[in-house]
């Protein structure tokens, strides 16, 4: 559920299915759809939580690095940290560069005792140096203040960052009056927003069963559903087994204490609180839970970033395994990787460098190949497969393996692959950031296409 999403396109028992929904109690509705390019759902497991103290650390250290990029610059502040810590030159620089790339765009450095509040496109992402739980509990009671007011969407944290898709763009919201609301609070609203975190959001009903198994209210190994668990808030309200429950959800879950401690200290100016908006990319030390949340985070990757994005293209596919089908005498070639092919592919059996690339549909296009052999019917998906499949086939017995490459991005289509490899790039720089900006270009138009996108998602 971490990154589920109303509109959301995945895959459950062989079948592609579209998010409608999520309520409010976790339940996911769903409609099927047509879409080859679905997502196969994945869970990651329970991490080791980054704890305060930690994240603090590191918010010192953030100070640190500002501090002495202020006086000594970029040179001078990457031998220190080489000769302070056991870290070799290139590791310093790295760190020492993204945190000076952050404060070329104005924004201050988050640190221990400055949470910085970026305004986004329709992202608010807190910097906050707490951890992993104080982080969850923070902003936790900051959705839910930020659901009163009908702002917020979805919401991701990690240790230093609280991110929030908001239903509109910053741009058009007086993101300071919102940030007094959410952060510069009295008790009476803090206290009324950890209670219904309590009540509404910590798994309590989780944690009563097993509570109530060991006190032997309920029977041992009892498979127990959604909604029996939350009427077990209920059924054992005002008994030890809640009050234990309670404690246990607040031990694992959440840190209420912490939490009233940073919005004190928010009141008496011990931490400082600093607004920032971001134009054209977010900032580079939001940019990390940016990519790892938000769709297509390559929209708005920052420029540093760009030439990583484009060697990880690359990489990726050079690796990628891709079916060939030649159009001279049919020969299928199964899981061939792009890396390994020489510059102009040819096929195994007759030599003919009229290969098609094929992806999700091989075989489909293979046994549309053969009926047309033989002199049968086709369906028109059939025919339409094949009629693209031989534009792809001629872009690849004139450019060769570039062709190949180009038909193998996400949103790519021979039509967009002839436009680019008609421009003979002198450097593959040139070319996979042709490639790229036509991927962006497809996904930032999508939502507006009537009909899916036959095409394998490789890259």
């Amino acid at each position: 559920m971490i990154q589920a999403r109303e509109g959301l396109h995945f895959i459950v028992r062989g079948r592609p299915w579209k998010i409608e929904k999520i309520g409010k109690d976790g339940m996911v509705y769903v409609s099927p759809v047509s879409d080859p390019n679905a997502l196969i759902p994945g869970w990651d497991g329970e991490m080791m939580p980054v704890p305060f103290g930690l994240a603090q650390r590191v918010g010192r250290i953030r100070k640190d690095i500002d501090s002495r990029l202020e006086k000594y610059g970029v040179p001078k502040t990457v031998e220190h940290f080489e000769k302070a810590w056991p870290i070799n030159k290139t590791g310093a620089k790295r760190l020492v560069e993204e945190h000076a790339n952050h404060r070329k765009t104005g924004a201050p450095v988050p640190t221990d005792d400055r949470i910085v509040v970026e305004a986004f496109d329709r992202f608010l992402i807190v910097h906050a140096s707490f951890g992993e739980v104080v982080n969850v509990t923070l902003g936790d009671l900051i959705e839910e203040l930020l659901a009163r007011k009908h702002l917020v969407r979805f919401w991701w944290t990690d240790p230093y960052r609280i991110l929030y898709e908001l239903v509109a763009d910053t741009r058009e919201l007086d993101v300071e009056g919102l940030v007094d609301d959410l952060l510069r609070i009295d008790d009476e609203t803090l206290e009324g927003g950890l209670k219904a975190l309590l009540e509404n959001h910590l798994p309590l009903g989780y944690y009563m069963k097993g509570i109530a198994e060991r006190f032997g209210a309920i029977r041992r190994g009892l498979t127990v559903g959604e909604g029996d668990l939350r009427s077990f808030e209920i059924r054992f309200a005002n008994t030890p087994i809640y009050d234990e429950a309670v404690r246990e959800a607040l031990l694992l879950h959440a840190d209420f204490t912490r939490v009233r401690e940073i919005v004190q200290k928010i009141r008496s100016g011990a931490i400082e609180v600093v607004i920032h908006r971001s134009d054209e990319t977010p900032t580079p030390l939001a940019y990390p839970i940016l990519r790892r949340y938000v769709e297509a985070p390559e929209l708005f990757s920052p420029e540093a970033e760009r030439e990583e994005i484009l060697d990880r293209m690359r990489l990726h596919l050079s690796s990628e395994p891709v079916h060939l089908l030649c159009f001279e005498c049919g020969h299928f070639h199964e899981e061939v990787r792009i890396g390994e092919m020489p510059d102009h592919p040819e096929c195994a059996k007759c030599k003919s460098r009229l290969l098609t690339v094929l992806g999700w549909a091989a075989w489909t296009v293979r046994d549309a190949y053969s009926k047309r052999v033989r002199k049968l019917d086709l369906k028109d998906e059939e025919r339409k497969l094949l009629t693209r499949s031989k534009q792809v086939a001629d872009l690849v017995a004139v450019y060769g393996k570039r062709a190949v490459y180009a038909n193998s991005v996400y949103g790519v289509g021979p039509t967009t692959a002839s436009k680019i490899l008609a421009k003979m790039q002198d450097t593959e720089k040139e070319f996979l950031n042709d490639l790229f900006e036509a991927k962006l270009k497809y996904v930032t138009t999508r939502p507006y296409w009537n009909e899916p996108q036959a095409k394998p998602k490789l890259y």
